[in-house]
């Protein structure tokens, strides 16, 4: 390439931010920015950078320090994580306080660094058990690179203050509850443009409960789709008019669904549409099943006793398996 076409390429890529910045009205912080090439060679990518001013950046590209990444978290790739809490552990004015002190800068301070990672990964068991370490560590000795062991068992520690604990929380469970948290506002239908994005183009309009986990999903999404399992035990779902319920996937029937006590099968055997909705199946504020087959039959007699309140279809939490911590 000749340095008169190099510098026409250049020029090229500042008309694109620039005109980026006209339209969108974001202008963007050459300070903060950063250049990605692939397949480049060393003194091109020295020049390219010199002339936009923007410096050379190393992959994974992260975004607020999260790793924006498709594969499965690694400790490598959560290190930064794990530095930060140390490096906070091992100040001087951290070191100075009070046992009562420690125990607040902990709740209100430490803690809430691992919230924003907790929210977009399932962490490494490995790095959980690190920041639970580092933490303990901390608050009984006022180091976080201490090795030695606690007065008292740390899940003790960790219970609510309600029973006796100091209302500290483990970070394994924290992370399995933040990702429950986004599974249950995928099917209940939160509205936000990410929430939206995974009912479109995730499940493609389809149930949240139908969806399967394959090796095309990526590492978040697949740990969405197991929260699953800790999900349906939690949830009750209360049919009113079945307009938001779909017939076949939501756990409604007893907290479970009709293709798990029936199978597969049943959908091809009544000829009635994966899509189709509770609503299908009620007439004037009563069920309404067709007598056509024995399953139908044994179907009617069991929602028989689940009342049909007037309005529309709701969801309810209960306290079940998330509050009681088990994970595997």
């Amino acid at each position: 390439m000749t340095s008169l076409c190099f510098l026409g390429l250049i020029d090229l890529l500042k008309t694109a931010i620039q005109e980026f910045a006209r339209v969108s009205g974001l202008h963007p912080n050459l300070n903060k920015s950063q250049i990605f090439f692939g397949n480049v060679g060393v003194d091109t990518k020295r020049d390219i950078s010199n002339l936009l001013n923007i410096p050379e950046g190393s992959l994974p590209v992260r975004y607020l320090g999260i790793p924006l990444i498709m594969a499965r978290l690694s400790h490598m790739d959560s290190k930064v994580l794990v530095d930060k809490l140390v490096s906070r552990t091992s100040s001087w004015i951290s070191n100075s306080l009070s046992f009562g002190g420690r125990q607040q800068l902990i709740a209100y301070v430490l803690f809430s660094i691992q919230v924003f990672w907790c929210n977009t990964f399932m962490l490494p068991v490995a790095v959980t058990k690190e920041c639970d370490r580092i933490l303990r560590g901390f608050f009984w000795h006022g180091v976080g690179t201490s090795k030695r062991g606690g007065k008292i068992v740390w899940s003790k520690v960790c219970r609510p203050m309600a029973t006796r604990g100091l209302g500290f929380k483990d970070s394994r469970s924290w992370n399995w509850a933040t990702i429950i948290k986004i599974g249950w506002d995928i099917f209940r239908g939160k509205e936000s443009v990410w929430m939206n994005w995974c009912r479109v183009v995730r499940l493609k309009d389809n149930s949240f409960w139908a969806a399967p986990v394959t090796k095309a999903c990526s590492w978040s999404w697949r740990n969405i789709l197991l929260s699953r399992r800790f999900l349906i035990p939690s949830v009750l779902y209360e049919v009113r008019d079945g307009n938001f319920f779909s017939l076949w996937y939501d756990p409604w029937v007893l907290g479970d669904s009709i293709i798990n006590r029936f199978g597969e099968r049943v959908i091809y055997e009544l000829g009635i549409p994966r899509n189709a909705l509770i609503s299908n199946f009620i007439s004037e504020g009563r069920w309404d099943w067709p007598t056509f087959s024995g399953d139908l039959i044994e179907l009617s007699n069991i929602t028989a006793a689940i009342p049909l309140p007037a309005g529309g279809d709701k969801v309810h939490w209960i306290s079940s398996v998330i509050s009681e911590g088990r994970w595997e």
